[in-house]
Formats: structure tokens, sequence, C-alpha cells
């Protein structure tokens, strides 16, 4: 039996987590500005999309850096947590894993 047709992507959307994707062009800036330029995707960040979603719309830096998509806020339309990207674009360090880092030292 034929596969449905899939439903067309919201291009301000990453297809893996459903959060917001931070695309520079979705905002009306230059592609050249975009975070992803300077930014590798992680092989098995490629390998989660199915052939029908590459092409339509962009990945989020954490899911492009190969990162687990967060379950908690994919595809809510919550974006609270896409703005608090600090540190770049593809910086793994959560702020919270380091001070959990720094207690265990101290220990």
């Amino acid at each position: 039996m034929p596969r449905s047709a899939p439903a067309l992507a919201d291009p301000t959307r990453c297809p893996l987590c459903g959060r917001g994707n931070q695309c520079a062009m979705q905002a009306g800036v230059p592609a050249s500005e975009c975070w992803c330029m300077a930014a590798t995707v992680a092989p098995q960040a490629l390998a989660a999309l199915a052939p029908e979603q590459r092409g339509q719309a962009c990945l989020c830096p954490a899911c492009a850096a190969g990162g687990a998509p967060p379950s908690e806020s994919a595809g809510d339309g919550d974006d609270a947590g896409d703005a608090g990207d600090a540190g770049g674009p593809i910086d793994r360090t959560d702020s919270a894993d380091s001070a959990d880092s720094a207690d265990m030292i101290d220990r």
C-alpha cells in the first residue's frame, strides 16, 4: 500500500524535534548570517530525516549538533526555550551540567 503524502513542513520548525529552528532566512536575514553557515551537521541528524523531509525545513542547532531532541517541547508550539541557546548555536555546554560537574569536584 503506498505511503500517504507527508504533511507540509513548517519552515520555521525543526523536522526532528518540532522546536523553532532559528533559521535566519525565515526571519528575513541573509542566509550568510545564519547559525548553520558555521555549523557542522552531525551525520546521525541527517540520517534521522526521512527522504521527504530533506530540503523542506532546517534543523535546530541542538538536533544539528546530534543532541537528543528535547521531548517536552516537541511540536507543542511553545518557543520559550528557543531563544535561550546561549553560548552560540552549536555550543553543547549546558550550564546545569557545568554546575553539576563543579559540584562533583568539590565533594
